[in-house]
């Protein structure tokens, strides 16, 4: 049975094409390939094989979520259900999906993984990983490490070669497939467009229908990042490496203050983009070893050996990109004239914002603080006559 299975990298469209996988996994079948169904709310990729390797205090923290023993019984549920349906379904094709897989790079954990595959049926393997540009990369994760963290990725040297080198060594008769996650080098520009031509053209147009409906993050300005960093900051300090949902509205508006504003995607610094791509050799390895080039590089500096050293990097959003100080006080007082700042507390929070984020003092504050208490007043006064009729009705 030939089997695909996607390693990820993060940051690389693997929520995107997973989703849209999962909603044409009756397309797929009909053209003779599975993509099984994990069986869990809300999941639509097969990070679970990762659960089945990985210790769990090692694992991403979504694992973290039950306990380890609720942890080990869904893995093995997880994989029952695989086996299920590869031996109900017999197809000419099994797809895998988890971007998890990226985080096995020893070779006992490889061995594992060929346990499972081998459990499954598996027989002509292929591997697949989309790869980013490091700069590019580290600046996506920043994202990320924003939505539930004051804290920004690390800032460290990216060589993620290792990874690929690491699957080659352990399946040594699989295929390494390694595409590069660049809109003008993926088929179609996207991701799933892309991996459609590579395997399934004839499942293309569906797949792209399908695409469509499916919502990818949506990249933050370096003004709403400050905006976001300092909101956690504020109210989710002692919350590091938590989700929540104010968090998951208040970047919602910030979406929408980016679009009002035609704000441009962030751009790293100089010297941080400098070091991320040219601190070590791994372009080198990706191009001689993989055939991945990145447009607009400097192969030959890399070639003389002319490393970028790491430069220092404050912790906060200003000290990775470029922001536009015009741009980010409109936003704030965008976010001053919401409706919801009967909230007394963010009220506060967005007078100190231009301090915090070293802004200029703004005039007009004062009539603003002003017109912030009186609707707090005006809503705290709503709301106590509205309980009183409705105890007067109770009475």
């Amino acid at each position: 049975m030939k089997t695909i299975v996607h390693i990820g990298m993060p940051k690389a469209g693997s929520t995107v094409l997973q989703d849209t996988l999962f909603l044409e996994r009756d397309t797929l079948l009909a053209n003779g390939a599975l993509y099984p169904d994990p069986g869990l709310n809300k999941i639509y990729n097969h990070g679970l094989l990762a659960g089945a390797v990985l210790p769990y205090e090692d694992g991403p923290r979504v694992y973290r979520r039950v306990s380890e023993q609720e942890h080990a019984e869904r893995v093995e549920g997880f994989l029952e259900r695989l086996q299920r349906q590869v031996k109900e379904v017999r197809p000419a094709v099994l797809i895998l999906s988890s971007e998890y897989l990226w985080r096995l790079d020893e070779p006992q954990m490889l061995a594992k993984l060929q346990s499972l595959l081998a459990r499954l049926g598996a027989g002509d393997i292929e591997f697949l990983a989309y790869v980013r540009r490091p700069s590019a990369f580290f600046l996506s994760a920043a994202q990320q490490s924003l939505r539930a963290s004051t804290h920004l990725y690390p800032a460290e040297s990216l060589d993620f070669s290792h990874v690929l080198d690491a699957y080659a060594k352990a399946f040594p008769k699989a295929r390494i497939t390694v595409r590069l996650f660049d809109r003008a080098s993926l088929a179609g520009g996207d991701v799933v467009t892309d991996f459609a031509s590579l395997y399934f053209p004839e499942c293309l147009e569906a797949v792209q229908q399908a695409a469509r409906k499916v919502s990818g993050n949506e990249t933050l300005s370096a003004e709403g990042m400050a905006l976001l960093q300092a909101f956690r900051h504020n109210f989710f300090a002692d919350r590091n490496d938590v989700f929540t949902k104010e968090t998951a509205r208040f970047r919602e508006r910030l979406c929408q203050l980016d679009e009002d504003h035609a704000a441009p995607r962030p751009v790293l610094r100089p010297e941080l983009r400098d070091y991320f791509d040219f601190g070590n050799a791994m372009a080198l390895t990706l191009r001689d070893q993989y055939g991945v080039t990145f447009p607009d590089f400097d192969y030959p500096r890399l070639e003389r050996g002319d490393f970028a050293p790491p430069p220092e990097l404050g912790s906060a959003v200003r000290d990775v990109v470029t922001i536009d100080d015009d741009r980010l006080y409109r936003m704030i007082v965008a976010l001053r004239e919401e409706p919801l700042l009967g909230n007394l507390g963010l009220a506060r929070w967005l007078i100190s914002l231009p301090h915090e984020l070293k802004l200029p003092q703004e005039r007009g504050l004062l009539g603003w603080v002003s017109r912030c208490l009186w609707q707090a007043k005006a809503v705290r006064f709503k709301r106590a006559k509205h309980s009183r009729k409705q105890t007067g009705k109770q009475q």
